[in-house]
């Protein structure tokens, strides 16, 4: 057993977003079929056109769900976590 998950990051950019990990060396990209964006225009929720992650993955501050693709959801992070 682990004592601690990996730390995922996740880049969002204009097409594309990229994925890196402390595990692992290499980095993980898909685009950007869309977005939601709440009332003053900050990313809510981003929709992939693949599936990036495994079951209960939590990139740092989005939730990722999805059977065929993956949707990144914005997660509010506690206070002191950056």
């Amino acid at each position: 057993m682990r004592d601690h998950m990996p730390s995922m990051t996740v880049a969002i950019g204009d097409a594309s977003v990229v994925i890196k990990s402390n595990v692992r060396s290499s980095i993980v990209t898909a685009n950007i079929l869309g977005v939601d964006r709440d009332e003053s225009g900050e990313v809510e929720t981003v929709y992939l056109d693949r599936r990036v992650h495994y079951k209960n993955t939590t990139f740092h501050g989005w939730a990722a769900s999805g059977a065929v693709s993956t949707v990144l959801h914005k997660i509010q992070l506690q206070k002191g976590e950056t």
